[in-house]
């Protein structure tokens, strides 16, 4: 079995530049516009009313959108993972947000609770209805190249968060980490880990420290395998940006597995 793709580079960003990320976010956002996942992390996913409100009313954050969803960025990320980019085109499905899915986002983002049984089938079917025109309109009879998408999230974690070894979903072509801060000295925790698998167990490639402004890139082939440890701290925070560069129809070229981890879309919806 190879061994896992990854790439790491320091000073991404600035620490300037990570510094104003987060007090924008902390101006511009609400508790509310966040999703928990995996413990104590709260996203606010590329897709969402939130994070448009939030790179409308910061310039950064405008910015660092535009840096992140250009070509150059995806260019860049082949480049240092070897990947043949003439492969693929990059697409906009769930981060374009027109009147019609703007509506259909203010519904999926309330609280399931919120929503009466006849709510929650329209819901049901506008997504299913979506996952079927994306099936067609990026499948391979309708195009030359494999669509890919850039969905990333901004994400906070904090005491207890971490993750179990295992790769990512499938769609997931290339995924990519840029931390925003730096941890404490004194917490031991909130590291990403790459891992090998051993006949019966797993043996540590690298853990890499989060540190401001740094960018891991990995290819999500059948090595990718990774974790991050438990933060221990009451006093820690991780700000960070998740993302993946994601197959929007078909199968990773990168997978041979007889695996299957399925991409949850509705995030972005």
């Amino acid at each position: 079995m190879n061994k896992v793709n990854y790439y790491i580079e320091d000073n991404f960003l600035t620490e300037q530049q990570c510094s104003e990320l987060i007090k924008e976010s902390e101006k511009n956002t609400d508790i509310s516009d966040f999703i928990k996942v995996h413990g104590n992390r709260k996203i606010l996913n590329s897709g969402s009313l939130g994070f448009e409100k939030l790179t409308k009313n910061s310039i950064n954050w405008s910015k660092f959108k535009d840096k992140l969803e250009s070509s150059d960025f995806f260019e860049h990320a082949c480049k240092k993972l070897d990947i043949d980019d003439s492969k693929f085109k990059i697409e906009k499905h769930f981060n374009f947000i027109n009147h019609t899915n703007r509506l259909l986002k203010q519904k999926t983002e309330k609280k399931i609770k919120e929503l009466n049984n006849l709510s929650l089938i329209k819901v049901i079917a506008q997504r299913y209805q979506r996952d079927l025109v994306r099936f067609f309109k990026f499948s391979k009879f309708l195009n030359k190249k494999k669509a890919v998408e850039l969905l990333y999230d901004y994400s906070i974690s904090g005491k207890s968060y971490n993750r179990e070894i295992h790769r990512d979903s499938d769609n997931r072509l290339i995924v990519f980490l840029i931390y925003l801060n730096q941890l404490d000295n004194n917490e031991a925790g909130g590291n990403l880990i790459f891992y090998e698998k051993e006949q019966k167990n797993f043996k540590e490639v690298i853990k890499i420290q989060p540190s401001v402004g740094k960018l891991v890139l990995f290819e999500n082939n059948d090595t990718a395998l990774h974790a991050v440890d438990s933060i221990k701290r009451d006093d820690t925070v991780r700000h960070f940006i998740y993302g993946a560069f994601t197959i929007l129809s078909g199968k990773n070229p990168l997978l041979n597995s007889s695996y299957k981890s399925k991409t949850d879309f509705y995030f972005y919806e």
